[in-house]
């Protein structure tokens, strides 16, 4: 019922409809325009066992089954405070995400780079690029591993420019249009209420009937030769006639008996 009498009330007031739309599409815009996109940019890069691990002449991807743990480690180094929180500090408003690639079962490194502009998002790619290698030589060097004994990075692959992310844009936009519709619908349907019973308060009949004073049907009784309150008597009537006598009860004669009564008394004389 309300659907259907919602629908009755834009139809009938279309063009508020219209205006309630294109406001909201214009709210809409300007908020697309005002929220600034994300810009995302990932590089990716595998670890290479060492040269005791391979067996000569053999291939070293073939022995990267071993290497999870190690990447583990250098995964929770990356994203410690006392290697992520100076990057962050150099490009501010950049976020990083490193973690193993979930499409392969390999040892492969994934670093993920968000930002609010290009320039900040491909900075802080190319450090990270320069990082994750430093960081894993580190950690070996501190173990003091062998040299012939230590895990390398090999880079897989980087993005050269950054893709465009309007996530949040259209978060907001889809926000703002769907309140913008709701309120629009809302409030016609409000205005056609209003205007409806306005209508019908103009256009009904005044139910207040107005009645005449007492003093003026009094005069036009009196004007009539009437008296208020008693009956009136009809035309060619006469006053009934009462007997005299005690307890006699009073009768009227008819005025047509009363002049055949005349008429033979007269007859009668002659």
């Amino acid at each position: 019922m309300f659907v259907r009498d919602l629908i009755q009330s834009c139809l009938r007031r279309w063009y508020l409809v219209v205006v309630g739309l294109l406001m909201t599409g214009a709210a809409s815009y300007l908020v697309f325009q005002a929220v600034p996109p994300t810009y995302e940019a990932k590089a990716s890069m595998v670890l290479v066992p060492p040269q005791v691990a391979v067996t000569t002449g053999e291939n070293p991807f073939l022995y990267l089954g071993g290497l999870d743990q190690a990447l583990g480690v250098l995964q929770v180094k990356v994203t410690g405070p006392e290697v992520a929180e100076p990057l962050l500090e150099e490009y501010p408003g950049t976020a990083i995400t490193v973690a193993q690639d979930e499409s392969t079962t390999g040892p492969i490194i994934v670093a993920d780079v968000t930002g609010p502009d290009a320039l900040s998002t491909m900075g802080m790619l190319e450090a990270m690029k320069t990082t994750i290698p430093s960081t894993l030589a580190t950690l070996q060097t501190d173990l003091d591993v062998p040299k012939a004994s230590v895990i390398t990075v090999l880079p897989l692959a980087a993005d050269a420019s950054p893709t465009v992310v309007y996530k949040k844009p259209i978060q907001f936009t889809g926000i703002v249009t769907a309140m913008g519709l709701a309120a629009t619908f809302l409030l016609v349907g409000l205005a056609d209420g209003f205007l409806e019973r306005r209508k019908m308060r103009k256009s009904r009949p005044n139910d207040l009937v107005s009645v005449p004073q007492l003093s003026t049907l009094e005069g036009e009784w009196e004007h009539h030769g009437h008296t208020p309150g008693k009956p009136q008597q009809g035309k060619g009537s006469q006053p009934a006639k009462s007997n005299r006598g005690k307890g006699s009860p009073t009768t009227s004669t008819p005025p047509e008996t009363e002049t055949k009564l005349v008429g033979s008394r007269r007859e009668n004389r002659r």
